[in-house]
């Protein structure tokens, strides 16, 4: 009999422990999550766990704008979905549009007062004070045109980093670069201490083009 209660006792207290957890996430959402664990590894860069999840789930509230988004580009394993969410991380690791970039063996500033709410309880390359200076919704203003018309996917891989990329003037980041652009011709000019290059690309509708510089 004590046995058995030890059982239901055991059970209970399991149960209760479910219903009390974080909800699972979704199928779409667990992608996004993939997806920024994958880029993470990539570039070497770390990401707080609080803000990968609300950027990933951001995301997939925005999931049904990307139309085609689970589609490769032609000459590319990349989907449109995996270059628009890897354009925005990247936009995040070089501190960009709406805080200056961090030359190399800078210490960033300390985050103002309000900012120190946001901070996650460690040492992380992006963390949610990051986000809430360029969110998810500002990148889906920024992007909209793009996604409204013929599209395809521009990688920029500069000889050396640090370096500043941009498309018609328009800076796109400050380091090897995935972005979705509009199809057709752009000037792209990639400058650092050392070299400047610019050259014509042709972005191609629903195909990967790849700029190197030099």
């Amino acid at each position: 009999m004590k046995g058995t209660l030890a059982i239901v006792i055991l059970v209970a207290c399991v149960g209760f422990g479910t219903t009390q957890s974080t909800p699972q996430a979704t199928d779409l959402e667990k992608n996004y999550f993939d997806g920024i664990d994958a880029w993470k590894a990539s570039e070497k860069v770390t990401v707080s766990p609080k803000a990968q999840t609300a950027i990933a789930l951001a995301f997939a509230q925005y999931d049904s704008e990307f139309q085609n988004g689970d589609f490769p580009w032609s000459n590319s394993r990349r989907t449109r979905k995996q270059t628009l969410l890897i354009s925005y991380l990247d936009r995040l690791r070089d501190r960009f549009p709406s805080f200056e970039a961090i030359a190399h063996g800078e210490e960033p500033s300390p985050p103002e007062d309000h900012e120190t709410e946001l901070e996650d309880g460690g040492s992380y390359d992006i963390e949610r004070y990051d986000i809430a200076r360029y969110t998810v919704e500002a990148f889906m203003r920024d992007i909209r045109p793009v996604l409204a018309g013929p599209s395809g996917e521009l990688v920029v891989v500069p000889d050396e980093v640090p370096s500043i990329v941009t498309a018609d003037g328009y800076e796109i980041g400050r380091a090897g670069t995935v972005s979705m652009e509009s199809a057709g011709e752009h000037l792209i000019v990639v400058r650092n201490k050392s070299i400047r290059c610019d050259a014509k690309a042709v972005v191609v509708d629903a195909a990967s083009v790849v700029f190197h510089c030099p």
